[in-house]
């Protein structure tokens, strides 16, 4: 329940923000580039291999906010809008400690898994992902 509770909080704040988006890449486009074995779930590595690559220095499993943006822009730059992703960090950077930690993706993921099956599914990381990257207006 808390997790509904959380991503209606993501999404109203969403909502809110009143920014409007184009086109590029689509959050079911990122969802098929990080299923690496193509079974339309993402396991719980598959989904941290999305937010954990950008720890580059010091390489201390902590992404700062500027590791974060510039990994997240260099990677997805079709997903990456002007002032959005600084956004995006605070969204991801669950527990608000100025990084964004595997227990932040950890949350992250357990938010996603709707159904609490231990993977996420094409429709649950849509659903969950466009709440939380407000420019992205469906998958």
């Amino acid at each position: 329940m808390l997790k509904f509770a959380v991503l209606a909080l993501v999404f109203i704040s969403v909502k809110s923000d009143g920014d409007e988006g184009h086109g590029g890449e689509k959050g079911h486009d990122l969802f098929r580039r990080f299923d690496t074995n193509h079974d339309d779930h993402l396991s719980s590595a598959e989904f941290r291999n999305l937010f954990l690559g950008f720890d580059t220095w010091p390489e201390d499993g902590r992404i700062s906010e500027h590791e974060f943006i510039a990994g997240w822009t260099a990677s997805h730059s079709e997903l990456s809008q002007a002032g959005s992703t600084p956004l995006f960090f605070l969204r991801t950077d669950v527990d608000h400690d100025g990084a964004v930690t595997a227990a932040d993706v950890d949350t992250l993921f357990s938010m996603f898994d709707e159904n609490g099956d231990h993977s996420v599914s094409d429709r649950e990381f849509c659903d969950a992902f466009t709440a939380m990257y407000y420019h992205i207006k469906s998958c």
